[in-house]
């Protein structure tokens, strides 16, 4: 448990002071947020269209994918969860990898 609080504080730290300043990474998740659910919304034959982070259907308003709603942080979350408990590194690894593939 206290491998845990310390790596969310230790994110938290790094985030507010490098990379939420800096944007890209955001801007970068958010992006392919949009573009991921532009094809995933397009199976059901829908007209997407994609402009950065907005997200649009022909005819209906859009929707914007905001930093807090790019996956950022639960990917991290879970990486602490999985780094905190006992086990072989190479099956950590493949749980954190496959996980953040899923996420």
């Amino acid at each position: 448990m206290i491998k845990a609080i310390f790596f969310y504080i230790s994110w938290q730290i790094l985030y507010d002071l490098f990379i939420y300043t800096d944007g890209r990474l955001d801007q970068f998740l958010a992006t392919s947020v949009a573009f991921i659910a532009k094809i995933f919304l397009s199976f059901f034959g829908w007209d997407i269209s994609v402009l950065g982070r907005l997200i649009v259907i022909e005819g209906y308003r859009g929707v914007e994918v905001l930093d807090e709603c790019n996956a950022l942080t639960l990917m991290v979350l879970y990486s602490g969860f999985i780094i905190s408990f006992q086990g072989p590194n190479k099956e950590r690894v493949l749980f954190i990898f496959g996980g953040i593939g899923i996420i």
